[in-house]
């Protein structure tokens, strides 16, 4: 059923979110040259959203199969609220250095968020599904799975690339 297709998919997002994880902190200190930081700090407080993006992009195609648009709708909503209200309190604890962090934990709340939504709509459906409809659409699937990666590379490779190539101040203002 939908259920159990949805627990596989995010077991294996969870196992190659690791994987990228494992990655990203091995080459944390060649990214700490190319970024110029002085600290490896903010790539490691970075990994979290590398381990749950993927298990947090399978609850909401879950919740989107389910035609949950509501409880979408309520991620889509809290998790940009969030990120600004961490960053105003570290912003307003003195924590100016900090605020990056808001990013993380925004991520981490809406993934938990998102996963209670998906336990708390799930629905066992009485169908008869035909044989036919149990095979997995890999070129469906491979094919969203580029379009989503495209379109953040897409949206975030000048930040990535301002952060490189100009000062920490030029950056700021970019």
């Amino acid at each position: 059923d939908a259920f159990n297709f949805w627990k596989l998919i995010r077991r294996k997002s969870i196992i190659i979110s690791l994987v990228f994880v494992i990655l990203w902190l091995s080459l944390s200190s060649n990214l700490l040259h190319f970024f110029k930081t002085e600290t490896i700090f903010p790539f490691i407080l970075f990994s979290p959203i590398l381990l749950l993006i993927l298990a947090y992009s399978t609850d909401r195609g879950f919740l989107s199969s389910r035609l949950n648009f509501v409880m979408l709708g309520m991620l889509a909503v809290v998790e940009p609220i969030l990120k600004l209200a961490f960053a105003f309190i570290f912003v307003l604890l003195g924590l100016k250095a900090w605020t990056y962090a808001a990013i993380p934990l925004s991520v981490s709340i809406a993934f938990i968020l998102g996963w209670i939504f998906v336990l708390k709509g799930k629905k066992e459906s009485k169908e008869v599904v035909h044989e036919e409809t149990k095979i997995f659409p890999k070129k469906f699937f491979y094919a969203s799975l580029m379009s989503g990666i495209s379109a953040v590379i897409f949206l975030n490779l000048d930040i990535v690339l301002a952060k490189h190539y100009l000062s920490a101040k030029d950056a700021g203002l970019y």
